[in-house]
């Protein structure tokens, strides 16, 4: 393939396979492809405090990235095969409770999880929870008075 830019006395060059492979790697990831790495979200550490029936206990909150209404990935280790999925039911700031989204997995007390957030709450939700908030607890009191 040649090509000639209009005005230029320069003879182009036939462009092969390997000058093209080397533009594209100079180029970088097509978009997208970089991107989605980067908006994976870190695994996060969280020891079980506690098992009742389907409900499981973590002892990390919204300051540590697991919001209500949100789902997250759990596993054994920060790198490991997930072991399914959990429903955030409640967060406070260093506390959650959570419920098994699909078939229930083995997951007992003092166990150490990697959970991985969806991010598909937003945190404006779980701050409606907090007291004084627009529909968090106090304002509904208000409401039944």
């Amino acid at each position: 393939m040649r090509a000639r830019i209009a005005g230029s006395r320069m003879r182009a060059r036939p462009v092969g396979l390997a000058g093209l492979a080397l533009l594209l790697a100079a180029a970088g990831p097509a978009r997208g492809q970089g991107q989605e790495a980067a908006e994976q979200p870190e695994p996060i550490r969280a020891l079980v405090e506690q098992v009742a029936g389907t409900t499981v206990y973590l002892n990390v909150g919204r300051d540590g990235g697991v919001i209500t209404d949100d789902t997250v990935r759990v596993a054994r280790d920060s790198v490991g095969e997930p072991l399914g999925v959990l429903v955030v039911l409640r967060s406070t700031a260093s506390r959650s409770v959570l419920t098994f989204a699909r078939a229930p997995f083995s997951v007992t007390r003092g166990q150490v999880l990697f959970v991985t957030p969806s991010g598909a709450a937003r945190p404006a939700a779980a701050d409606a929870d907090a007291p004084g908030a627009e529909g968090g607890p106090l304002a509904r009191a208000g409401q039944r008075a």
